[in-house]
């Protein structure tokens, strides 16, 4: 019971007091798909057009309020007492034929992405 109570105090928190950043990246919005709303971090809210989940999605920024492709899912296990993150990195290829560096760079943003994701955890 206590650990059920815990993700559902996490899943609260990601809802209402999402972080501002995460691995270095603005967290411009939150999707939530068991309030189907967008809520981005200036207060505006839209409707989300989805079918109905307990899950969040975290869209992040490159800290001037520019999309980068990067995101972060929560939802609650369907199986097991646990929350899971699913982390989506994108980066461009900068230069032709060095998908090495890009990977390199994405690594590294998803690297940092869990050592925050650890501290909220």
């Amino acid at each position: 019971m206590v650990v059920l109570a815990n993700m559902k105090k996490l899943m609260q928190s990601f809802r209402e007091t999402p972080p501002q950043t995460i691995g270095g990246l603005s967290v411009l919005a939150v999707r939530d798909y068991g309030k189907l709303t967008r809520r981005f971090a200036d207060g505006q809210v839209e409707p989300l057009d989805a079918p109905s989940s307990n899950m969040l999605m975290l869209d992040l920024g490159d800290g001037t309020g520019k999309p980068t492709g990067n995101a972060i899912a929560v939802r609650p296990s369907g199986t097991e007492p646990k929350i899971k993150f699913y982390l989506f990195c994108h980066e461009p290829i900068h230069a032709e034929g060095d998908l090495d560096g890009s990977l390199k760079i994405a690594s590294d943003r998803i690297a940092k992405m869990k050592v925050d994701l650890k501290k909220l955890a």
